[in-house]
This record gives C-alpha cells, sequence and structure tokens, in this order.
C-alpha cells in the first residue's frame, strides 16, 4: 500500500533518499535519482526539483530533472529512460494521473522505486512507495470561501478554468463547488452561479485562449477560478486586454 505525506518536498527527498535503493556504485560516480516533471513552465514543479537536487545532494545523491511538457507520452519515455539508465529511484509528477501506470509498472518490474509528488497516480495497480501532496481537496474549499467573501454578498455567474486530466486539479473544484453549494443553499438571492467549467490546460496560453472566448459572450460574468497560478496568470491576461 503507498503512503500518502501531505507535507513538504524535503519530506519527499528525505523518504525516497531512504528507500533509494543499495548497490555498489564506482568510486567516481554518484547514485543518480530521476525525477520527471509534469511541466517546467509551471514555477511550482521547478521549486520541486530544486529542492530534490538540494536535499539529495547532502547524501551523496545526484538528481536528474527532465521536462514532462504536459504530455504523458513524453513522460513515458523519460521514465523508460531512467530505468536503462538504472537510477536509484524515480520520482514522477504525472502528466496524467491514470496512463502514468504503465510505466510505473515497468519500474517496479525493474525494481527501481517510484515516487509521485503533487499529482497522484489513480492506476491501483501501478505501486508507489509514497505519494506526496498537497490538500488539494482543502485548497479547494479555500478558493471557495475566497470567493463567496469577494462575491458573496450579490453573487453572480463564474468561470472554472479545470485540467480535468489531473486528480489534483479534479480534487480542487470538488471542494471549490462545494463551498459554492453550501453558500447557494443559505444565500438563494445572491447565488453564485458556476456558468461554465472550461479546460485551461494549467498553463498561461490555453487559459488565455478559453477565458477570452468566454467573455466575449458572458460579459455579467462575476469572477474566475482558475487551478493553478499559470491559469490565473492566463485568465487575467485575457480580461485585461
Amino acid at each position: 500500500m503507498k503512503k500518502i505525506i501531505q507535507l513538504t518536498g524535503t519530506v519527499l527527498a528525505a523518504t525516497l533518499i531512504g528507500c533509494g535503493g543499495g548497490g555498489s556504485e564506482t568510486k567516481f560516480e554518484k547514485p543518480v535519482i530521476g525525477y520527471t516533471t509534469k511541466d517546467l513552465s509551471n514555477p511550482f514543479f521547478n521549486i520541486i526539483g530544486d529542492t530534490l537536487k538540494t536535499e539529495a545532494a547532502k547524501h551523496g545523491y545526484d538528481v536528474i530533472v527532465v521536462d514532462g511538457g504536459d504530455r504523458a507520452e513524453t513522460q513515458d519515455k523519460q521514465i523508460d529512460d531512467f530505468i536503462s539508465r538504472k537510477v536509484k529511484a524515480i520520482v514522477v509528477s504525472p502528466c496524467d494521473s491514470k496512463s502514468v501506470g504503465a510505466s510505473i509498472r515497468k519500474a517496479n518490474k525493474a525494481g527501481i522505486p517510484v515516487f509521485t509528488v503533487d499529482l497522484a497516480c489513480t492506476d491501483e495497480t501501478a505501486e508507489i512507495v509514497s505519494h506526496v501532496e498537497t490538500d488539494n481537496f482543502g485548497g479547494g474549499k479555500l478558493a471557495g470561501e475566497a470567493m463567496v467573501k469577494a462575491i458573496g454578498a450579490v453573487g453572480g455567474k463564474v468561470l472554472i478554468l479545470h485540467l480535468a486530466t489531473a486528480d489534483s486539479c479534479v480534487q480542487r473544484v470538488r471542494g471549490f463547488t462545494e463551498v459554492i453549494e453550501a453558500h447557494n443553499q443559505k444565500n438563494e438571492n445572491a447565488r453564485i452561479v458556476i456558468a461554465e467549467t472550461l479546460p485551461g490546460g494549467g498553463n498561461q496560453q490555453d487559459s488565455k485562449k478559453s477565458t477570452a472566448a468566454f467573455v466575449q459572450g458572458n460579459k455579467d460574468l462575476r469572477a474566475i477560478f482558475a487551478i493553478n497560478d499559470p491559469s490565473a496568470l492566463g485568465a487575467y491576461a485575457a480580461l485585461k486586454q
């Protein structure tokens, strides 16, 4: 059974170093940990990679960080490359929560421990040593509470910019909508209406495009809930234009 940790990247580094396998190394070669990210254009994943490098170095490990580019196919090839290099451990921020399971099973077969961070692998047949995550459902609830504080007195239309392929984003939207629904039950005359849920891709470009298209026919839009920082920045850029 995988262990779920809702703490920091430092905890992830310490955990995987402790489980990172033995084996003899050549005198001049450090053991290597491979980290494939969802998308390095998102500063969040850069922070994870930098933290892994810093903490691993304290224990004599090198960390290879590669960018999945938000493409499951690219990430699958990266995991295959880590396996062929015989890295001591693999850390994954999945581009696709379900499909990444097939690549993780390959690493399982090769005896390489796998850890996931931020986005969980939802394939129950894949063996994960531990998963480190934020409380995404709780984060979504906090966003909902902030939305109620911002427009709850009068209500109005809200747009959600989603990334439905990421389980973390699904949990954020679920937490957000739970708070909004609770508000609406108590405030019939100030309902916050989720007018539309559109794909934002978790990035600025797609979120800007979706927002710009929606605003054209919805000039009475009151607010937007974006599932991450790049999505919010994209939405802001569209509104500013």
